[in-house]
């Protein structure tokens, strides 16, 4: 028995792992895993957001290469090449960008995520029909700021308006089911995936009162910072700019971000659950464990708030740690050249000793691993993507916004701006000095690197049909007007 375990959480900032936030650690559990774990410190997101990072993990493709907001028919997905290989397959994602609607169930033996699923807001018939009343005053910009100043005097109505239902299945849910199903369908004497996706830290902030009050001593609770990043989404205009933070307060901003920490800390304590219920039951021999995050989060460092059309670190840089449970590959704490999202497949592949498919853009992290000289030929990563707003899908080559990344430094080309940005990582690490002017023989190269990227491919389109249920799911979670 071998297993591979991914665990990733949507949202995740690079830096907010193995950070404090007003004194308070936010990932105890990811910091005690560094010890033994192999760190990745530049891996970089095929794109910002869901809907370009998710082809990268599970089919190691760039989101250009056959449109995205999904997976299509011309995917490759992991699970299936596992499942061709015999190898138990297990999936269960709380984000509904990424799940079976979008055909991220392809290949997965066991699937679970809770789409047109009245357990993904665990919302009763009467629950629902107030959130609906709920819902249209705080869309409604007239009487949202009056019904917030009255706080809805009224008993049936005050605490769905205080604390509305989550908008999607919690961490502990999420660790609760994936271990129900692994004790259900994974049989323990052969090798088996599995891959468990949080929904937190994404926005709205569901912690619960223990995370809130370890960071934040403020008067925000649940239902007002909910209600803070709907203002602040209203305001968002059609091609992202950074005018956003017009729309909130210095001190709202601070209590979100209070709020993303408590997020934080508690999908962190429940990845802890997850990996000590694993282990507890013999699974963790012999095996490995990944943890990363499909994306970051802007939390109004340029004016926004989200995982918006941009390509800064906050927002592709995230974590991976390869936390190795069999000892073929201790010893390594820290790799710092760049890797990318493409990676993951083919090194799940390889801890397995399966071919990856031609088609598979990425290498196997394994490789230099087992050899000291090994080295991947990589020394760039591209994100990319080609939406103004929602989950995308479409290939439009005049909307493009990417980013090549060096473990120096980073090229920017955003056609919805017309803007072309470099930035030193050595010198300027968060991205403040576009230095472009500066360097053109540095723009000269990464620009030849994206263009030779960009040849072939063309314009697209693609539909996906969705339920009133899912649109409304999408809506809260910022995607869907």
């Amino acid at each position: 028995m071998s297993n591979v375990f991914v665990i990733s959480f949507d949202a995740l900032r690079y830096d907010h792992v193995s950070a404090t936030r007003n004194g308070t650690q936010t990932t105890p559990f990811l910091d005690s895993i560094k010890e033994d774990a192999i760190e990745f410190t530049q891996h970089i997101s095929t794109g910002s957001g869901t809907s370009t990072s998710f082809p990268g993990i599970h089919a190691s493709s760039l989101p250009l290469d056959h449109g995205y907001a999904g997976l299509n028919e011309n995917h490759v997905t992991l699970a299936e090449v596992l499942s061709d290989a015999s190898i138990q397959t297990v999936g269960v994602t709380a984000q509904t960008s990424c799940s079976s609607i979008y055909d991220y169930d392809r290949g997965f033996e066991v699937f679970e995520d809770w789409v047109d699923d009245d357990q993904q807001t665990g919302e009763s018939f009467p629950r629902r029909l107030k959130s609906t009343l709920v819902d249209g005053i705080e869309n409604t910009p007239v009487l949202s700021p009056i019904a917030s100043e009255l706080k809805l005097q009224y008993d049936g109505l005050k605490d769905v308006y205080d604390t509305p239902a989550c908008p999607y299945p919690r961490a502990e849910d999420v660790t609760d089911t994936t271990i129900s199903l692994v004790d259900q369908h994974v049989d323990t004497t052969a090798d088996a995936f599995v891959w468990t996706h949080y929904m937190e830290p994404h926005a709205p902030y569901y912690p619960p009162r223990e995370d809130i009050e370890r960071f934040h001593d403020g008067r925000y609770d649940v239902g007002r910072i909910r209600r803070v990043v709907r203002k602040a989404r209203r305001a968002r205009p059609d091609i992202i700019d950074g005018s956003m933070i017009e729309a909130v307060s210095e001190t709202e901003i601070e209590a979100l971000r209070d709020f993303y920490a408590a997020a934080t800390r508690y999908v962190d304590r429940e990845a802890k659950r997850l990996v000590d219920e694993l282990d507890a039951r013999g699974l963790l021999e012999d095996s490995v464990v990944l943890f990363t995050a499909d994306h970051g989060e802007e939390l109004f460092d340029r004016g926004t708030l989200g995982h918006r059309t941009k390509m800064y670190d906050e927002l592709i840089r995230v974590p991976l740690l390869l936390y190795d449970n069999s000892g073929r590959y201790a010893g390594e704490t820290s790799i710092d050249a760049v890797r990318s999202h493409v990676d993951i497949a083919p090194t799940i592949a390889d801890w397995y000793g399966v071919d990856p498919p031609a088609e598979w853009r990425g290498v196997s992290l394994l490789e230099p691993l087992r050899d000291e000289t090994g080295q991947i030929d990589r020394d760039y990563a591209i994100a990319e993507l080609c939406h103004t707003q929602g989950l995308g899908g479409d290939v439009t080559l005049e909307t493009l916004v990417a980013a090549v990344r060096s473990k120096r430094w980073k090229y920017i080309r955003n056609r919805q701006l017309d803007t072309e940005h470099l930035y030193d990582l050595r010198t300027d690490p968060d991205e403040q000095h576009n230095i472009a002017a500066d360097h053109g023989d540095i723009v000269a190269e990464l620009s030849t690197v994206l263009n030779d990227r960009l040849e072939g491919v063309s314009d697209t389109a693609r539909d996906v049909d969705l339920s009133s249920d899912v649109e409304k799911q999408l809506r809260e979670l910022g995607y869907v007007e």
